[in-house]
């Protein structure tokens, strides 16, 4: 069983937002995040909890997918001049054999951990769907 939690993010922002009662322009997002073993799983939510992105990590590979630029597979790099490292995207050839099976193994991974993370249909769901 892969460890999961859900946050909800409340910021002050005009796009999106409703107003508390102070008056207060709400802006609304949802995060959750569930991890297993070398694998990590993000996915943001927008305000009607439709599916953002999400980002599935394992060691230095990652498969990310967003509503603006589908899915994408790359290496995260740490040879960048931030501390932080920074990501370079490889593109799924290239990467092609240095995970282990490859693009399609990360992808197999991903879908191996969502069937355990146990996440809520309408984030389930919608990942699924990008991953194909």
């Amino acid at each position: 069983m892969a460890r999961y939690a859900f946050y909800e993010i409340r910021s002050a922002r005009n796009d999106d937002a409703e107003s508390d009662e102070a008056g207060t322009r709400l802006h609304r997002r949802s995060f959750a995040c569930a991890e297993r073993d070398d694998l990590t799983l993000f996915a943001w939510l927008g305000p009607d909890a439709e599916l953002e992105m999400f980002q599935l990590l394992f060691r230095e590979r990652f498969v990310t997918w967003s509503k603006r630029r589908g899915l994408e597979v790359g290496v995260t790099s740490r040879h960048g001049a931030s501390p932080y490292g920074d990501v370079r995207q490889q593109g799924v050839r290239s990467l092609h054999g240095a995970a282990r099976g490859g693009p399609d193994g990360i992808i197999a991974a991903a879908r191996d951990l969502l069937a355990s993370a146990e996440l809520p249909p309408d984030v389930d769901g919608p990942i699924r769907t990008a991953l194909g």
